[in-house]
């Protein structure tokens, strides 16, 4: 990818160098707007060269947004919300068409997984308490 034109984002104090053509991929989203010849920011009178653009969201999310962009798919890292990644996706215009591109590496936990897991803990509890009685039980008669 040398040579290609690249822009910088400053999301959240975290900087992003990418390749224009990446996001213009997704037309019409906020991101393909600001590097396009309409929306144009700020240049740097200096060297005429456009300047880092700035968005105040999430700088760590952003990474996985850019993830998005490249791949058509995510995988969310444990702890990063999957519900705050996909009201980025909103904000920043990028179509999500079908929400199993967006995985998350959080356990996650159904109501039936929590109920199966309280039966197979009663049943621990039960069977050491029975296995303490028969222990004693049997410890008595030997003695």
């Amino acid at each position: 990818m040398s040579g290609a034109e690249t822009v910088s984002f400053d999301v959240g104090g975290k900087l992003y160098k990418v390749a224009k053509e990446s996001i213009k991929s997704h037309k019409g989203s906020i991101l393909a707007r600001l590097v396009s010849e309409t929306l144009k920011p700020e240049t740097n009178k200096e060297d005429s060269q456009v300047s880092e653009i700035f968005i105040d969201r999430d700088g760590e999310r952003f990474a996985y947004v850019l993830d998005f962009i490249r791949y058509g798919e995510v995988a969310l890292p444990k702890g990063m919300s999957r519900e705050m990644f996909i009201k980025d996706l909103d904000f920043f215009g990028i179509q999500l068409e079908n929400e199993d591109k967006v995985k998350s590496n959080a356990c996650d936990v159904s109501h039936t997984d929590v109920i199966q897991i309280a039966v197979v803990q009663a049943l621990f509890e039960l069977c050491s308490e029975l296995f303490s009685k028969i222990s004693a039980k049997h410890l008595f008669r030997l003695a």
